[in-house]
């Protein structure tokens, strides 16, 4: 949507008049303007083209300069200013360009560099390439711009740009506008045959000084559609033009501005995405929390319910019987338990002695049964060297220890060719 009160400047045909919430003021130099405002120039020495240059696309505006100077359009240092550039080959650059001296471009960027608040200068092939890719659609169009005897045109689709051209009218009469606007219908008749696809569509814009729209009533015309415009005040005169609605839907990318200008452009543009992502973040996040607030809400009811319901419950339940001491007749239990799974003597004894070395003898065992466990010490001695006598005591303790057994003391004393040993184990019941 136009915002009529953005601040905007149109340098076209030598003449610069400046815009201001739809009040268009004359100025006299570029250096006069106040404030931010963006700026659309013709350059006025300046030429817009078309090209295929057999360059790699890092150095096509290199080559198009220094041909530009042999062929001899221009006679001193060129500047180029690329508004489309797309690779068809290799070594093989298709680009859309402005091309205007280096001394008058690096004016503009001085006037921009002085200039307090940030001043953006966009080329008026800016604005044909925005209107190609605003409505373009799956076929090609062409785009026209008319103001005072010129007409600058460009003819392609969203991806590709086919043909740019200025034409020119020998003057302002209704007979040499016509001329001019029939040169526009053979170009673009000639770009269509060219291409192998009609270009059915015309879309011109237009400024203050613009003349009518020609009347093409045969089949094989193009359509031609006048860009919207917007309301505008010159001298207490009302008038209407489409070039300011163009301007503030253009891109700053190839303007002639400092980088912080074409920054604070670009964010001055999305403010209004922004605000409106940050309203919509903002109802969702109160959506949210109205869901939230019903569903504790909700929540809340279902556990006043369930707390009702078991109060109802816990008075329906009746007094507590008396209690009955259990107590010892589950340790009773537990001990009977506990001696079934307990080992009997006559075990421990074949435990003790099962694979035992025939140098160690058993001379005495006692058992003793306290609760869930049998407390076993036994006492014996061998008749052996001390490493035959130990390693037949060791090979019994991991024996007992295989079975169950815990060893909780142990004493091996031993003399030249004998020894004595106590070990104490229980078993518990697992």
């Amino acid at each position: 949507m136009f915002n009529n009160a953005m601040p905007y400047a149109i340098e076209l045909d030598g003449g610069l008049i400046r815009g201001d919430k739809g009040e268009l003021h004359p100025l006299s130099d570029l250096s006069h303007i106040k404030g931010n405002c963006r700026v659309v120039s013709d350059f006025q020495n300046a030429i817009a083209r078309m090209m295929t240059v057999e360059a790699d696309a890092r150095y096509v505006e290199l080559m198009i300069s220094r041909k530009l100077q042999e062929t001899g359009e221009f006679d001193e240092p060129v500047t180029v200013i690329s508004h489309w550039k797309r690779r068809r080959g290799k070594n093989t650059t298709d680009i859309f360009f402005t091309a205007l001296p280096s001394k008058q471009y690096f004016r503009y960027l001085e006037l921009v560099a002085e200039h307090r608040d940030h001043l953006i200068i966009l080329p008026l092939q800016c604005l044909l390439l925005t209107m190609i890719r605003k409505y373009a659609g799956q076929r090609p169009v062409a785009a026209a711009i008319q103001h005072d005897r010129f007409a600058d045109i460009l003819i392609g689709t969203r991806k590709k740009i086919w043909y740019a051209n200025r034409v020119v009218a020998f003057d302002n009469s209704d007979e040499q506008m016509q001329a001019l606007w029939e040169t526009i219908r053979s170009d673009i008749d000639a770009v269509g045959k060219q291409q192998h696809q009609p270009i059915q569509t015309l879309y011109a814009a237009n400024w203050i000084d613009s003349g009518p729209l020609p009347r093409w009533i045969d089949a094989d015309a193009p359509e031609l559609i006048s860009v919207e415009g917007c309301p505008l005040t010159l001298d207490q005169k009302q008038l209407k033009a489409s070039l300011p609605v163009l301007i503030h839907e253009t891109s700053v990318r190839h303007a002639v501005a400092l980088r912080s200008d074409k920054l604070f452009c670009m964010a001055r543009r999305a403010l209004p995405y922004f605000n409106c992502a940050l309203l919509l973040a903002a109802l969702l996040l109160g959506s949210y929390g109205m869901w939230q607030n019903y569903r504790s809400a909700a929540l809340a009811g279902q556990i006043q319910n369930m707390r009702q319901a078991a109060m109802q419950i816990q008075q329906k339940i009746p007094a507590q019987a008396e209690s009955v001491p259990y107590k010892p007749t589950l340790a009773f239990v537990q001990s009977l338990w506990a001696c079934r799974n307990l080992p009997t003597y006559s075990q421990i004894l074949n435990d003790v002695s099962q694979d035992m070395d025939g140098a160690l003898k058993i001379e005495n065992i006692n058992a003793n049964y306290t609760g869930d466990k049998v407390d076993v010490k036994a006492f014996g001695r061998v008749k052996a060297p001390f490493e035959t006598a130990y390693k037949g005591y060791q090979a019994l303790q991991n024996r007992l220890r295989k079975q169950g057994y815990t060893i909780v003391d142990q004493r091996f004393d031993t003399q030249i060719n004998a020894s004595s040993f106590l070990i104490h184990f229980i078993k518990v019941m697992s």
